[in-house]
């Protein structure tokens, strides 16, 4: 849609000017690229016609501009400002040339899937192998031929002697006795056993000699000095059989 407006400010050298319009609230820029299909060059008070365009810094400015009075040039009717579109524009036109892409590319997707299934199925039949029915013939039957064989009647046998018994005697054996040992008890000697006191030991590890060991199991309790409770203790340390008086 065409805006009216005046030229009110226009510098010849730079080629650019100011037009104002009742339609806008401030002064519009305009190019001398907007007037290309003017015959002569805009001056200050002429009555423009043009279009509002946003370049890409997002400043609005005129563009297809015409002088109110004069025709356009012949054959330049091509020669008029392409306006610049701003960035929104852009994006859609961007936006549905995608989308007719994808369309197209969606439909071609489809149109493949299409041809690949009539394929599979067109190679899936032509393979199957056709099922023949075969006639089964019925085999002849054939009747056995009955033979007369003679039956041999089975003779009596000699019944047979009877077998002789033989006695086999197991020797019983007698049972093993085994020898039960009684363990030796030491000999009750009364030895004087001043100097020595319960001081908590228990083992034979920690006993110095026999007789440390003999007062601890007669006097101390809880000792772990006779193992196989024959009286004598610390048997492989101390108090070996025979050899008390340590």
């Amino acid at each position: 849609m065409e805006i009216k407006g005046k030229l009110v400010r226009w510098n010849d050298e730079r080629g650019f000017g100011f037009i104002q319009s009742d339609e806008l609230d401030k002064d519009l820029f305009i190019h001398i690229s907007a007037l290309k299909s003017m015959p002569r060059k805009p001056r200050v008070g002429d009555v423009l016609y043009f279009i509002i365009a946003t370049d890409k810094d997002g400043k609005d400015k005129a563009y297809n501009a015409r002088i109110e009075g004069l025709a356009a040039k012949v054959n330049h009717a091509a020669s008029f400002a392409k306006p610049v579109q701003s960035k929104s524009t852009q994006n859609k036109q961007y936006a549905g040339q995608r989308s007719k892409r994808n369309k197209k590319s969606g439909s071609a997707v489809q149109v493949v899937v299409i041809v690949l299934a009539l394929f599979g199925a067109y190679k899936y039949v032509t393979q199957q192998k056709p099922v023949v029915n075969t006639p089964v013939r019925s085999s002849t039957l054939t009747t056995p031929a009955v033979v007369n064989t003679p039956v041999r009647l089975p003779t009596k046998a000699a019944p047979d002697p009877e077998p002789t018994r033989i006695q086999i005697r197991t020797p019983v054996r007698a049972p093993v006795r085994t020898p039960v040992r009684t363990p030796v008890r030491a000999p009750v000697i009364r030895e004087d056993f001043s100097g020595y006191s319960c001081q908590g030991k228990q083992h034979c590890g920690q006993m110095t000699s026999c007789k440390e060991a003999r007062f601890y199991l007669k006097n101390c309790p809880n000792m772990k000095v006779d193992g196989d409770g024959d009286g004598v203790p610390c048997e492989r340390q101390w108090c070996k059989l025979g050899v008390l008086s340590r």
